[in-house]
């Protein structure tokens, strides 16, 4: 299973925060508090099956259906439509809206990944023929792409512990996945499924989603699998209680010298 380009980006921005956050396993406790809140806000289990879909569950499931069987023009061709003729391009600013409304992106990031994100789209979805899987448009883009310089560089949570959708999205148009055509569906013969519309989980243990409800991964291939966090959407959080001003201290402090945090 390989985790999407995100998680490993927090991780180094965490690396590089100040010699006063170089406790031993302050890394690795920070980024497993901001997850954790993460998969509570913006990752809240769908209990019923005509709730809408949280935009950020729903980007993880589309991405993972559409994981590319192979690198063959066929497979990335349908790897493409999956992606391009669904919600997933739709859907992602509302995830990151989540992201925001609950303290773990500041103004500046926002800014920042909906350049990204509309890049690579133009440049996945607008290519005659695809050359490579979105993960990997994104992260070529990201690294390149400049880091805003106005616009409010600390979050704040406006919403603590409030799991509604309603908060930032409306669904307008059916979730999920595009429909894979012509000769691309050739490459769905193994891994990369002609893409169906989502149906919600039912619950925490409903079968095809793991006990935090994301979706298990059927995919053998290369790709997301069954990571619970699309490409470029990693967070961190502050965390509840007696920790919270340490923990948004140093959450701050990340943001600040690292400049960008990912989703």
């Amino acid at each position: 299973m390989r985790y999407p380009l995100w998680h490993n980006v927090l991780l180094a921005l965490l690396a590089a925060t100040p010699s006063t956050l170089a406790v031993p396993g302050i890394e690795e406790d920070l980024l497993a508090k901001a997850m954790d809140y993460e998969d509570e806000v913006c990752h809240p289990v769908v209990q019923h099956s005509n709730d809408t879909i949280p935009p950020c569950l729903s980007l993880v499931t589309i991405e993972t259906l559409c994981t590319p069987n192979g690198t063959s023009p066929l497979a990335l061709k349908a790897h493409q439509q999956c992606m391009c003729s669904g919600s997933f391009f739709s859907e992602w600013p509302f995830c990151l809206q989540c992201l925001f409304i609950h303290g773990l992106r500041s103004e500046r990031d926002v800014d920042f990944y909906k350049s990204i994100i509309s890049t690579a789209s133009s440049s996945l979805c607008a290519a005659p023929t695809p050359i490579a899987e979105f993960a990997n448009i994104f992260s070529s883009i990201q690294v390149a792409a400049p880091y805003p310089t106005t616009g409010e560089t600390v979050s704040s949570d406006q919403a603590v512990g409030n799991t509604a959708v309603s908060l930032y999205f409306t669904a307008t148009t059916r979730q999920g996945p595009g429909q894979i055509t012509g000769a691309a569906t050739a490459a769905t013969a193994s891994v990369l499924f002609t893409a169906p519309p989502i149906s919600p989980p039912a619950g925490p243990f409903a079968t095809g989603t793991d006990r935090t409800g994301n979706p298990s991964s059927t995919n053998t291939g290369a790709g997301v699998g069954g990571s619970p966090r699309p490409s470029g959407a990693q967070s961190a959080a502050p965390s509840a209680g007696a920790e919270k001003n340490v923990f948004a201290a140093a959450l701050a402090a990340v943001l600040v010298i690292g400049g960008v945090i990912l989703s």
